[in-house]
């Protein structure tokens, strides 16, 4: 296992966690941005997405995943 797939609930809190730590391994991690949420303010959300595209690994949309799935 090299890359991980991130989705869930408090991506701004629970959910970048996560990647925080799998980067540490050395492995990569991709953020999927549409399957993931919270109750935060969008700043909020704006935010997590800039620092895991800047420090643990990529964000990226589902269907560029699952799209012959």
């Amino acid at each position: 296992m090299t890359t991980l797939l991130f989705a869930g609930v408090n991506v701004d809190q629970c959910l970048l966690g996560t990647p925080q730590d799998v980067r540490c391994f050395g492995d990569d991690c991709v953020l999927l941005e549409d399957c993931s949420g919270t109750t935060s303010p969008e700043c909020c959300v704006a935010a997590t997405l800039y620092d895991v595209r800047q420090c643990f690994g990529f964000v990226a949309r589902s269907e560029g995943f699952f799209a012959g799935a």
